[in-house]
Order: C-alpha cells, then sequence, then structure tokens
C-alpha cells in the first residue's frame, strides 16, 4: 500500500468515526435536553467535540510519523497538546455547572466507544456470512 493510499484510508477512517460519534453525541445531547437534563446533554457534546479533536490530531500525529521516517520532536509536541486537549473539557465541566462531569467523561470516550462498537458489529456481522465449518 502507498503513502498516498494509506494517508486516504486514514483520513477515511477519521471522517467515519468523527462523523458518526460527532452525530451520536447531538442525538443524545438533544435527548437529554428534551428529558430535562440540559447539563447531561451539554456534557456529552462538549467531550465528544474534544474527542473528536483529539482523534483527528492523532491520526495526524501517525501520518506525520509515518511519512516524515520518525525522529521528529513534531510527533511528541503533538502527543503532549492532545493530552492538552483532552483535560480542557474535564476542567471546563468541573469549573461550570452548566456541564456535568460524569457525561463529560463519557463524551471524551465517544470516539473510541464507536470504534469498539463498530467492530463488534463487523466482527459479528462476518460470523453471521461465513457458512458453518463442516467436520
Amino acid at each position: 500500500m502507498t503513502t498516498t493510499n494509506t494517508v486516504r484510508s486514514h483520513r477515511a477512517l477519521q471522517k467515519r468515526y468523527g462523523i458518526g460519534s460527532l452525530s451520536l453525541a447531538a442525538v443524545l445531547g438533544i435527548g437529554c435536553v428534551l428529558a430535562g437534563w440540559p447539563s447531561v446533554g451539554k456534557g456529552i457534546v462538549l467531550g465528544t467535540v474534544f474527542s473528536a479533536a483529539n482523534f483527528i490530531l492523532m491520526g495526524e500525529g501517525v501520518v506525520l510519523k509515518f511519512v516524515s521516517g520518525g525522529g521528529n520532536l513534531l510527533p511528541l509536541v503533538i502527543m503532549v497538546g492532545r493530552y492538552a486537549l483532552l483535560a480542557l473539557p474535564i476542567i471546563v465541566a468541573i469549573k461550570l455547572p452548566a456541564f456535568d462531569l460524569r457525561a463529560t467523561v463519557v463524551g471524551v470516550f465517544m470516539v473510541q466507544a464507536c470504534i469498539v462498537t463498530d467492530a463488534i458489529v463487523s466482527t459479528t456481522r462476518k460470523d453471521q456470512r461465513q457458512p458453518p465449518a463442516s467436520t
């Protein structure tokens, strides 16, 4: 696989999981606001926005390291920046009562939850499509 194809494949995954997690957060956030839990809805959306941004930065750091061949200081800076980026919604949720801390933490893990769910669903689908092995 060439570098260009790898980058395209990586960006497609970023788009898939980023849009999926943000869409899920929007639906959950609106549902929570309509159910009378606005701080929970806001926390989910806040955490997910930062989670998606972290996922994009992580992907760009991987591509940068892959393309540049490593040995760069920039991937380390990106990693530290990602940690700081994930700390921001937690700090905001601690400081402002408008955001529920537990919901914000759930939002921070929304992209990872989408990735795990997608892996489970695709594995289940593969198992259902394969005929049973004969003995």
